[in-house]
């Protein structure tokens, strides 16, 4: 149970991508905006955009009459996103009308949309070789999704290719199969859903309900799944009757899970065995559960780990790749693109060319500020809800090296200018390249010290990126 200050200046829509949503419908005008820095979602998929809070009054002063707790969900969620809000329809069921602003107690819990997960389609060209993009709604449980893939319906036997979380709760893919495609979805526990032939012609800016199919198992046979015969809301056990005709059909959702789990009789996915106090982890569509997750991992040391998985290098003679397509492949660099992403730097490297960047790992953000750093912030996350304003753009362009420095052009000693916009009597802030010897490449700050874990990761327009395992900070206080 966290405690904070909620004001009534609610989203109608927010950078979750999810469009503005009608007061009529689920989530019926209880939409939330929170700093994606907040430890209440800083380790939650897609920075918490999809969870489901109970809101309460947390001072009986403020409290309105006959004050309920309400359930709010996350529409907004970035490093620059102020106080937390929620719309004018939620505050006045917890706090007295009169009042701007209330302490609120705020705790996560399972969403439950009456109806099936929906696609917002934001962007579909749908010509082999084309584009789709879209944005995921009314996910139960959790709210969020830890992957989503595609593949052509016509292919069975195709493999799912992943989709590119570009921000929020927004996946796109490029050089598409033909249509229909089949769409995976999986939650933070590894379970999956699959949508039969969920896309197919529809227009961009069209929204895409996905109806219930029969199980497939732990191994689904693509050939095996038939289409329902009306839109009825997903569910991972709900029995569908063969369609009266092809034209009246709508895409199934089927349920897979790992494969050494077997199927039940009734074709949902079984739980795996868990002790009697084990809570049920919430599923992915209202309302059939999924199994339980594992148990909480340890609290973070103050030196968190830097293990890194390298991002793959593109087959020789491929095409270059954008920014944002390579970071957004590791999801290890998921902190890091929301914080260019809410900065507005993310699309920038599309038109500017000769730049290096410095992209920290998520575990670069969980840590201490580094010994430099004279505030009471204990992360880094913290540090930049705290203090707001242009600070998360400064600490952006401080990892953005104004010229383009391979590895091989780096040398102990060196001063490298950066793009950050705070004011230098001396100039351009700098960074020093303190060490660059075959244990690797050592950057100094004026607050911190990062080590280079991958180096030289080419992008398009002469960019380069190198991924490193801590934040460098342009100020000491």
């Amino acid at each position: 149970m966290h405690t904070c200050d909620m004001q009534a200046a609610g989203p109608t829509d927010g950078s979750c991508g999810y469009g503005t949503f009608d007061p009529a419908t689920y989530p019926f005008n209880a939409l939330l905006s929170i700093s994606s820095a907040s430890p209440l979602v800083a380790k939650l998929p897609s920075s918490g955009c999809g969870a489901c809070f109970q809101l309460s009054c947390a001072d009986e002063v403020a409290c309105a009459k006959n004050s309920t707790p309400q359930v709010a969900t996350v529409i907004d969620s970035c490093p620059s996103c102020g106080p937390l809000t929620t719309t004018q329809t939620v505050f006045t069921k917890l706090f007295l009308a009169s009042l701007g602003r209330a302490q609120a107690q705020l705790q996560q819990v399972d969403c439950e949309p009456p109806g099936g997960v929906s696609f917002r389609l934001i962007d579909y060209r749908p010509s082999a070789g084309g584009f789709l993009k879209f944005s995921v709604k009314n996910v139960a449980g959790s709210g969020g999704l830890s992957g989503v893939a595609v593949k052509g319906s016509a292919s069975p036997s195709a493999a799912f290719i992943p989709m590119t979380n570009t921000y929020g709760a927004v996946w796109e893919l490029s050089n598409l199969p033909p249509p229909p495609l089949d769409i995976q979805l999986t939650n933070a526990q590894g379970q999956s859903l699959v949508a039969r032939s969920v896309i197919n012609t529809q227009a961009s800016g069209s929204d895409v309900a996905v109806s219930a199919g029969p199980s497939d198992g732990p191994n689904p046979s693509p050939s095996s799944v038939t289409s329902a015969p009306a839109p009825a809301p997903a569910s991972l056990s709900t029995a569908v009757s063969p369609p009266a005709s092809p034209a009246a059909t709508s895409p199934p959702i089927s349920p897979e899970a790992p494969p050494p789990n077997p199927t039940t009789s009734s074709g949902s996915i079984p739980s795996p065995p868990t002790s009697p106090a084990t809570a049920v982890s919430p599923p992915l569509v209202s309302p059939t559960s999924l199994p339980s997750p594992p148990a909480p991992a340890p609290a973070p040391s103050s030196s968190p780990s830097t293990s890194f998985t390298p991002i793959a290098s593109p087959p020789p003679g491929a095409a270059c790749q954008s920014v944002a397509a390579i970071l957004s492949r590791n999801s290890q660099l998921n902190t890091w693109v929301s914080l260019l992403q809410d900065a507005n730097l993310l699309q920038a490297f599309a038109t500017r060319s000769n730049l290096t960047m410095l992209a920290p790992v998520n575990s670069a953000f969980q840590a201490p500020p580094p010994q430099e750093y004279t505030g009471s912030a204990t992360s880094i996350s913290a540090l930049l809800a705290s203090r707001g304003g242009d600070t998360a753009s400064s600490v952006v362009g401080y990892q953005v090296l104004a010229g383009g420095f391979p590895s091989a052009s780096l040398t102990g000693g060196q001063k490298v200018p950066t793009t950050d916009s705070l004011p230098s009597a001396s100039g351009p802030l700098q960074v020093s390249i303190s060490s660059q010897q075959n244990n690797g490449i050592t950057i100094d700050g004026i607050a911190g010290v990062a080590k280079v874990l991958q180096a030289d990761i080419a992008a398009c327009n002469q960019t380069t990126i190198h991924v490193t395992d801590a934040v460098l900070l342009p100020f000491t206080e």
